[in-house]
């Protein structure tokens, strides 16, 4: 019964690993035994009908994966969870983007490459792992706020729910085919744009007055381009 296995499959995304897998046994062990009541007392054969029936009558899943935990035992619930993911997915890659140009700039302008390359690796990027620090507390407190002051209405969904929209269980083990394509293409175009046209590597700056490019591979870098070959491949 597929959609008793996404039923059980999405209920144990609101559930912590730690005994997951005997919480989603007994949801499922539930769910059978009252497919079988309904079926005796309907005198038919389960079928899909009679399976979404139940389903809505046990109620959504991120309901009944909050019954089998006692009161608010987390920071971001699972209600507020993707937006917050979200939020902090944004917020970081737009933190890291600047970052990594900031560092790209000052490469492309050193006079002297590896000292730079030193001073970033001793400057920079410990300032950016605490300023991400600094980001994720932020955003969790507020999260975490925002979770015990609103009220339960908040979360309240007054839409009929249906099962059949619930998401297919993914397979653990399966490869994305299309993503891996993807980034073999990407890889590919990679590796012949830094070994073979160097000269084209860079940021393209428009200002009015000192519009132009700006190389962000300067004498030195052909000693890490192995290195880099290898953790691209």
């Amino acid at each position: 019964m597929e959609l008793v296995d996404r039923y059980v499959y999405a209920v144990g995304r609101h559930l912590p690993r730690r005994g997951r897998a005997d919480i989603e046994t007994e949801i499922r062990s539930l769910i059978e035994d009252t497919l079988d009541g309904y079926a005796q007392k309907q005198g038919r054969n389960v079928d899909e009908e009679m399976v979404v029936a139940v389903l809505q009558e046990f109620g959504k899943p991120e309901e009944v994966a909050a019954s089998y935990r006692s009161g608010k035992q987390y920071l971001v619930g699972p209600e507020l969870f993707p937006i917050f993911k979200l939020v902090l997915t944004v917020v970081i890659s737009v933190m890291s983007a600047f970052y990594l140009i900031g560092i790209l700039i000052a490469l492309g302008r050193a006079e002297d490459f590896w000292n730079t390359l030193l001073t970033i690796f001793s400057g920079r990027l410990p300032e950016y792992f605490s300023t991400m620090i600094g980001i994720l507390g932020i955003i969790v407190i507020v999260f975490a706020v925002l979770e015990r002051v609103l009220p339960e209405q908040a979360f309240v969904d007054d839409e009929d729910w249906d099962p059949t929209q619930l998401e297919k269980v993914e397979e653990p083990n399966r490869i994305n085919r299309a993503g891996l394509i993807i980034s073999i293409v990407f890889l590919v175009i990679f590796l012949i744009w830094f070994n073979f046209f160097p000269r084209f590597v860079g940021i393209y700056v428009f200002a009015d007055k000192d519009s132009g490019f700006i190389s962000v591979l300067v004498d030195g870098y052909q000693a890490l381009m192995p290195w880099i070959n290898l953790w691209w491949i």
